[in-house]
This record gives C-alpha cells, sequence and structure tokens, in this order.
C-alpha cells in the first residue's frame, strides 16, 4: 500500500469531507476521491458508504485508519533509526589473531572509536593463523592480526607496529638466568614447550624435533606459563606473551640479564638468532566492510599516519 494513500484515509477520518481533506492537501476533491478509490482496490474493500447527503468510514475502513497509525509510525521511527545509525553507528568488530604486541597497539584505537561513537562494540578472539583466517573467510571476524611472514596476499592488509622477540621462558632457578641471550646450542640440551601453531621464524627446529627434547606444547600464553611454573619444562615464547604484554617490562637492558616477571617468578631470555615477529591487520578483498569495520579501519590509518599503530600499508 502506498504511503500517501494511506495519509489520505487518515485524513478524511480525522476532517470528515473530501472537500475538508483537498483543501488541507491543496488539490481537488476528485483527486482525493480517486485516491481513496485506489486504496479500496488495493484491499479489496470499500472504505467508506454514503449516509445521506455525506459518507462515513466503514467498519473496514476504520479498522484501516488504525492500522495506518501504526504503519505510518513505524516507518516515522524506521527512517529515524536509519538516521541515528548514520550519526551513531552500533555494531561489534571481532578482531581474531595471536597475542602480540601489534595486536596491543589496536587497543589504544579500539579506546578512541569507543570514545567517539559510543554504539560501537569489540570483541578480541585469541587464536592461530589457520582459525582467524578462516573467521574472516567466514564473516564472523572482521579483522585479523597474522604474523607477515606467512604470504598474505590472499587479503586486504595493513603493516602494524610492534616487533616481538622470541625467546625461552625459564623460571629464576634455571642456570641460563643472568644471561643476555640463549644461543642456539643451548636450545638441544633443555627440556622444550613448544607453540602449538607454526611459525616460520621457529620452522627449522619444529621440521627438526628429533634434534629437541619437546615435553609439551601450548596454544596461548597462560598455558606456557603454567607449565614453565610447574617446571614441566622451558617454553620458546614470544616475549609479549610471556611477559603479558607489560610494556614497562618490554626490553632487555642489555647488561647481560634477561626479562623478569617478578610476580610469576618467570624469566625471559632472548634467542639470539631469530628475527623479531611483525604482525599486520588483514580483511577479507571479497567483502565490504560494515560501516563500523569502515570507522574503526580509518581510525587504525589515522593511528598510522601519526606514527602510534602502523607503518605503511601492504596491500594484499
Amino acid at each position: 500500500m502506498r504511503l500517501e494513500l494511506l495519509e489520505t484515509l487518515i485524513l478524511y477520518s480525522r476532517l470528515g469531507t473530501m472537500d475538508a481533506v483537498a483543501r488541507k492537501c491543496g488539490c481537488t476533491t476528485a483527486a482525493v476521491v480517486k485516491r481513496i478509490q485506489l486504496l479500496e482496490e488495493e484491499v479489496g474493500q470499500q472504505l467508506t458508504r454514503r449516509v445521506g447527503r455525506g459518507r462515513e468510514l466503514t467498519e473496514a475502513g476504520c479498522y484501516l485508519v488504525e492500522r495506518s497509525h501504526q504503519i505510518l509510525g513505524l516507518v516515522d521511527s524506521t527512517v529515524a533509526e536509519l538516521q541515528n545509525l548514520e550519526d551513531n553507528p552500533q555494531g561489534t568488530i571481532v578482531i581474531a589473531g595471536r597475542e602480540s604486541s601489534a595486536l596491543d597497539s589496536l587497543a589504544p584505537v579500539m579506546s578512541q572509536v569507543r570514545a567517539r561513537y559510543p554504539g560501537i562494540s569489540f570483541q578480541v578472539t585469541l587464536c592461530g593463523r589457520e582459525a582467524a583466517t578462516r573467521m574472516i573467510g567466514e564473516g564472523t571476524a572482521s579483522f585479523a592480526v597474522l604474523d607477515d611472514s606467512w604470504d598474505c596476499t590472499a587479503w586486504e592488509t595493513l603493516a602494524l607496529g610492534g616487533e616481538d622477540r622470541w625467546g625461552l621462558l625459564v623460571r629464576t632457578d634455571s642456570d641460563v638466568v643472568g644471561r643476555g641471550t640463549v644461543r642456539r646450542a643451548d636450545i638441544t640440551q633443555r627440556s622444550l614447550i613448544m607453540p602449538k601453531e607454526r611459525s616460520r621464524e621457529l620452522g627449522y627446529w619444529l621440521d627438526k624435533e628429533n634434534q629437541l627434547t619437546v615435553v609439551g606444547r601450548y596454544g596461548t600464553s597462560r598455558g606456557a606459563r603454567v607449565m614453565v611454573e610447574a617446571g614441566v619444562g622451558e617454553a620458546i615464547v614470544l616475549e609479549n606473551m610471556a611477559l603479558g604484554g607489560n610494556a614497562g617490562l618490554g626490553g632487555n637492558s642489555g647488561a647481560g640479564a634477561g626479562v623478569a616477571d617478578a610476580g610469576a617468578g618467570l624469566v625471559f631470555i632472548p634467542l639470539d638468532w631469530l628475527v623479531g615477529l611483525t604482525c599486520v591487520l588483514a580483511w577479507d578483498k571479497q567483502t565490504r566492510l560494515s560501516r563500523v569495520g569502515e570507522i574503526f579501519l580509518e581510525a587504525v590509518r589515522a593511528a598510522a599516519a601519526g606514527g602510534n599503530v602502523a607503518g605503511g600499508s601492504a596491500a594484499g
């Protein structure tokens, strides 16, 4: 049903005559009569009937007037809501990916977006590369934080700042505590807890595990820390994971000592032969970002321009 026809019927119910409706609408009486007739044809019911020298609404006409108020009210509220979505967009941005300094660097951007658009919320899902890429492919995640040592050409990407060192997480009673780095030769002599997900940097050792004593694997930083604390073995981890993303613990002083996490009684000692891990923010090339996704990406790029999050883009 056309909305202008419903509006005409409502006016008729209020004003009582076709002439009055015509004067209100600035048209002829014949035009008003035609609108009512068109509406009757659409609904298949007679909406007015002759009474004496005038006309009045039928029972069907009264029912349709009541419904017309509801229909037009719904239209008005829908238009208002759509306008509000433009001014105050709402939705959840899901970011999947590995624990890293790169992921940490996105947190201030999330805060800035939330401050400006209270209707936007965030969900961070910590997972490996395979799960993260599957989520953005399925549309269950808006973005993923991926290790850029792997091929990322299947996605649109933006290089993220921050670099995580690989190292050995040990207890404070370990014989390597006090060293500035752990050498390659040291690794073959230790009971190791390795990451469950493959990494290009660790590929050499993961492909030659017969040379290693692997006593456990972890999927999250908590898993690695719990096993190390319990004395299961010593974990090869990223510094950010080992120390819970605490920037205050994020560097080696170069004074020949590892980086300590005194609260847990653990020490992180960098490996001396592995390059740092860097990451990219990735999203699906084939899927148009939602309004809230575009807002977040714009904020990340703005932070990149200010040197707070990313370097240059690395479009895939």
